[in-house]
């Protein structure tokens, strides 16, 4: 599995799909 850093988590623009794919 593939993790970003909390930034992305905490981005709401982000998915949280694009986050942990």
């Amino acid at each position: 599995m593939r993790y970003c850093s909390v930034r992305c988590m905490d981005d709401l623009e982000t998915p949280k799909r694009l986050c942990v794919q």
